[in-house]
């Protein structure tokens, strides 16, 4: 799958209410959350989410760590599924950005992967995008900003 291609990312509602209720949860804690967003396997420029997938992880309010065995679940699961991850999505205590560790520790090291941080361990109702940080993975730990009027060009979230 060549993530550099994806143009549009189709999220349903129901996969939206998914991610908001892990990251809430997890964040009650006051830790940060991960969770992927799934898609079938394809080079259309156009994707829907298909699932998210919320790993297990050790969590801090300043990081978290996916176990290896978490990772080798997931990567399981993809193979089977014909599935692939498109986009990590994390929270931040506070405002949202992207820190040298999301960097350089990507779940995927392919072009075009996409990262977003996501505000306030996820508790801002509203907006689905207002404060959140979206990056687009170039290679070689390098990364793009999206802009907001890009990233709301880039997700359509479906009613």
């Amino acid at each position: 799958m060549r993530l550099e291609l994806i143009r549009r990312v189709n999220v349903p509602q129901q996969i939206w209410q998914e991610t908001e209720f892990c990251m809430r949860k997890c964040g009650a804690k006051h830790n940060e959350c991960i969770v992927f967003w799934l898609s079938q396997q394809t080079d259309e420029p156009e994707i829907s989410v298909a699932a998210v997938w919320h790993p297990k992880h050790l969590a801090t309010a300043i990081g978290y760590d996916v176990p290896e065995d978490e990772i080798h679940r997931l990567h399981e699961y993809l193979y089977r599924e014909r599935k692939a991850v498109i986009a990590q999505l994390h929270t931040h205590p506070g405002s949202a950005f992207h820190s040298p560790t999301d960097d350089h520790w990507p779940m995927i090291h392919s072009r075009g992967f996409l990262s977003i941080v996501v505000p306030f361990l996820c508790s801002n109702g509203g907006d689905r995008l207002a404060g959140f940080f979206v990056c687009r993975y170039l290679g070689d730990a390098q990364w793009e900003d999206i802009s907001i009027s890009n990233v709301r060009e880039l997700f359509h979230f479906e009613r």
